[in-house]
């Protein structure tokens, strides 16, 4: 007679609890790659209900993996997820079309982009943090503008020497064209002669020409055909050494200094023109005296600010509220802590760590 089978659990070493062992050993692993995973990862089945997500997708959701799965896209909670971006999950079971494309996350200030892929009959989708090539994108843009806004300037001076090439028929030609930049222009600006001693040392310059933004910018009148020493006997002599420097070489050279005679902050280009016998320059510049003014003004509160930190007895710190998910006490980070902080409270090197 036949031994009757045994359906009772099979005995350690048997060939099916070790095939059972080995595939929730797999499903283990699955499950921590899932979670481990840099990418928010989110599985549908075909009408739209929420199989799976991972840590990384609950975190930018703004929900519990427990609250939004076996729910359907369009009763899941929406957590923290912006209109658009949900509006595109849900797009992923009803559109033949693939809704990818980039997302803002206002709550964790990030990027990122999703697609999809079909797992069996359903979907699933990824999302990826892009925020540092975002930042790199901006920072390349904001780079590309500032060359835009250098080589305007640029154009601007080389309009202005073209103009002012008083002994070259082509500046005369040009002088039409770039006239009325030339009169409307915020900057100051100047043909200058300058006058060297018999040891070729540059000892002062004469004004050739000036236009209408000159006497705004340095408040002196009345002085083509005057020299620098006649109208400000006290003129500092590194501008002129400097202006004398451009004519004698024919290098452009730009500056920024301070005229103690004027008492004024200039930011100044000089730039040779017309033949180099005739010793000219063109001087294209500014007054920055309201601008060093506010530097200095914001460097010596900066120093109050530092010492008043520092010495005060009562503590102080900065604190930035860190998101959590709903449901999950807040959380805190210090930013900055002053001494007396640590003395009053006994933590030590508290910034940069949270509260909990």
């Amino acid at each position: 007679m036949r031994k009757p089978k045994s359906f009772g659990p099979e005995p350690a070493g048997h060939p099916a609890a070790s095939s059972r062992v080995r595939v929730a050993g797999v499903e283990s692993g699955a499950e921590l790659l899932l979670q481990s995973l840099p990418w928010g990862v989110v599985v549908l089945d075909a009408r739209g209900t929420v199989l799976r997500l991972n840590e990384q997708a609950a975190h930018w959701w703004g929900v519990r993996p427990q609250d939004a799965q076996g729910q359907l896209l369009s009763a899941a909670p929406a957590g923290t997820l912006p209109a658009d971006l949900l509006q595109a999950l849900q797009a992923v079971v009803s559109s033949p079309v693939q809704p990818a494309g980039e997302f803002f996350l206002p709550e964790h200030q990030q990027w990122i982009t999703m697609n999809r892929a079909q797992l069996g009959d359903g979907w699933a989708v990824y999302w990826q943090d892009v925020t540092a090539q975002k930042q790199q994108q901006q920072a390349h843009e904001t780079q590309q503008a500032a060359n835009d806004l250098l080589r305007e300037v640029t154009a601007r001076e080389q309009a202005a020497q073209a103009l002012l090439q008083t002994q070259d028929a082509r500046a005369r030609a040009a002088a039409d064209k770039y006239g009325a930049l030339y009169r409307s222009m915020d900057e100051g600006f100047c043909i200058l002669e300058v006058l060297f001693d018999e040891a070729q040392r540059p000892v002062d310059y004469r004004f050739l020409d000036v236009n209408p933004a000159f006497e705004a910018q340095t408040g002196l009148r009345e002085v083509v055909g005057k020299t620098m020493r006649e109208l400000v006997p006290g003129t500092e002599v590194f501008s002129i050494e400097i202006h004398g420097w451009v004519a004698r070489t024919g290098e452009p050279a730009r500056f920024e200094g301070y005229a103690e005679s004027l008492d004024r902050w200039f930011d100044v280009n000089s730039f040779p023109i017309g033949p180099a016998a005739d010793r000219q320059v063109g001087v294209l510049f500014s007054d920055s005296s309201a601008r060093k003014r506010a530097e200095e003004a914001l460097r010596q509160s900066e120093v109050r600010y530092r010492s008043l930190f520092n010495n005060m007895e009562q503590g102080f710190c900065l604190l930035e509220k860190l998101a959590t998910a709903p449901g999950e006490p807040s959380d805190f980070r210090y930013l900055v802590v002053n001494p007396a902080f640590e003395r009053h409270t006994g933590l030590a090197d508290a910034a940069g760590r949270t509260i909990r």
